[in-house]
């Protein structure tokens, strides 16, 4: 399983979608995006197992994917990468991560039992 060290020195942007994280859900975060209140947002801090924290953003289409995913849940995520965005949201300030999450449309998920 990766963590989310990996290659951030190499490159600031991945559009790698062959890795797959396990991650626990710290904190779910819904509400409605700013130009449409219409539109359902979710973000997660996740947290891999060496600790560290890490803003994710849900791509509106992969929001019914990931929107009944419980806080505490141990997951495994296909097909997200790593966005240089560095500015912290304040729905997750605990973030210890310099860079972000983001999870596409054609992200997969898995439930993990610990």
């Amino acid at each position: 399983m990766s963590s989310f060290f990996y290659d951030m020195t190499v490159k600031t942007y991945f559009t790698n979608t062959d890795v797959t994280i396990k991650v626990k859900v710290f904190r779910k975060v819904k509400g409605r995006d700013i130009t449409d209140e219409t539109t359902p947002t979710l973000s997660f801090l996740l947290v891999d197992e060496e600790g560290t924290k890490i803003h994710a953003a849900v791509n509106g289409p992969a929001y019914g994917t990931f929107e009944d995913v419980p806080e505490g849940a141990w997951i495994q995520i296909a097909g997200a990468v790593v966005s240089s965005a560095n500015w912290k949201d304040p729905n997750h300030i605990f973030s210890t991560h310099m860079s972000m999450l983001i999870i596409p449309s054609g992200s997969n998920l898995t439930s993990v039992i610990v």
